[in-house]
């Protein structure tokens, strides 16, 4: 579900007790949950700020999703429900209209949400993500991009190993069972960094589905702007630590976020972005041997061209009897170039102990009104590189993932019913 496609329920109530946001997960046996599948008669499901039709629109659900029931209508008709911090009041069933009460003889395709009796914790993940063996793996929102990126490298690898180094020459230079050594021990790094960087959560701050805004974090955290003060993030319903941003893509908030990378698929942030920097530098090394083979093949063909050719006659004659060649070369080279200005980018950033989110956005800038000095600046390259690789720093330590276990399967009490009210007064006991 897009950001954009649920506004928030308006006057929140403030009253949710310390202990139900800080251990959501102990709700779990007590929750009732509703599943609600897009279909020919439900294509969307909106939510209404009253028990009523015509009642105004906060927001349209138009992607599956389980929400987490809170109050009903007296009438049966309407559920006031929670998809992280949005609410509304969504109707059972479609064309409500035609019914004047909530009956068990209505045609099951008219049934807008179906009650839950279990459910895999990875099935009420409001995240974008892609799960796949029930929730063992876990990519970003980009996978198809993370596919075209494996299909590219797999691509020009192949190219690589086919056509460019069985005309590398083996003397007096070794320049072939040079290439192929690097590339040989290079290609696995890329591949398994990329698949770690994939896989590994960048830091997520899990959302909590309900009608309450949580309380602020106690002292001596502060509350409000600057890169200093935890944020509310009205889509998960959570106050954000200091760094973290929520990610449009992915739609969750990420620690110490850097930036979502698309072609990676996922968010960067501070679990994975060390092994994201591996795997710039890994695969801008690759594109260098790749190029260096490419263009050393090239000349040992331009050597053996009979008789020799010039000028025009000369790149004619490459084109027309090694295009695969001239392929590898133009793209290694344009990757090996581009990468290199990211490489450079993120030493910086590394050396200066910022993030690429900060940076863009100009934070640490004192010179500009308004401007604030950047207090995780250890004071030199040397101690900013140390805590960027874990030498005994108590930022890079961190935490461990904050992820429940996505192939839990979480069993729901059928003999709990909600509450029925018109109005959220019951919300505010």
């Amino acid at each position: 579900m897009a950001n954009s496609e649920v506004q928030p329920l308006l006057n929140y109530s403030t009253t949710a007790t310390k202990q139900t946001y800080d251990n959501p997960s102990s709700q779990t046996s007590t929750q009732i949950l509703y599943n609600f599948i897009p279909s020919s008669f439900t294509p969307f499901l909106p939510l209404h700020l009253h028990p009523s039709s015509t009642s105004p629109v906060l927001g349209v659900l138009r992607q599956q999703c389980i929400l987490t029931g809170n109050v009903q209508s007296k009438c049966g008709m309407f559920i006031h429900v929670s998809i992280g911090g949005r609410a509304g009041w969504i109707c059972r069933f479609a064309f409500p209209d035609h019914f004047h009460s909530y009956s068990l003889d209505i045609d099951p395709q008219l049934v807008t949400v179906t009650r839950l009796s279990s459910y895999v914790k990875h099935q009420a993940w409001l995240g974008n993500h892609t799960f796949f063996l029930n929730g063992r793996l876990m990519f970003g929102s980009d996978f198809a991009f993370l596919t075209l990126t494996v299909f590219l490298l797999l691509s020009v690898l192949t190219l690589f190993f086919l056509f460019v180094v069985p005309s590398l020459p083996s003397s007096p230079f070794p320049l072939k069972p040079t290439i192929i050594a690097c590339t040989s021990l290079l290609a696995p790094i890329v591949f398994a960094l990329l698949l770690i960087t994939a896989l590994t959560d960048p830091g997520i701050v899990p959302s909590v589905s309900s009608p309450h805004k949580p309380p602020p974090p106690s002292l001596p955290f502060t509350v409000g702007k600057g890169p200093y003060a935890h944020r509310y993030c009205q889509t998960c319903n959570i106050f954000r630590p200091p760094r973290a941003k929520h990610c449009t893509a992915c739609n969750v908030c990420v620690e110490r976020f850097d930036h979502h990378c698309p072609w990676v698929g996922v968010c960067i942030g501070r679990r994975n972005y060390k092994f994201f920097v591996g795997f710039l530098t890994s695969i801008w090394i690759l594109a260098l041997v790749v190029a260096v083979g490419a263009g050393g093949s090239l000349y040992m063909v331009a050597l053996t061209l009979a008789p020799p050719a010039k000028g025009f006659g000369f790149v004619q004659a490459i084109l027309k009897h090694h295009p695969v060649e001239i392929i590898v070369l133009a793209v290694s080279a344009f990757s090996f170039l581009s990468l290199t200005s990211l490489v450079v980018y993120h030493a910086i950033l590394i050396a200066k102990n910022e993030t690429t989110n900060e940076r863009v956005r100009n934070v640490y800038n004192v010179e500009e009104e308004g401007g604030v000095e950047n207090l995780r600046d250890l004071g030199s390259c040397w101690n900013n590189c140390a805590a960027f690789f874990n030498w005994g720093s108590e930022e890079a330590n961190g935490e461990g993932s904050k992820l429940p276990n996505m192939e839990e399967i979480v069993e729901l009490d059928r003999r709990l019913c909600l509450p029925c009210s018109d109005s959220l007064d019951l919300l505010k006991l």
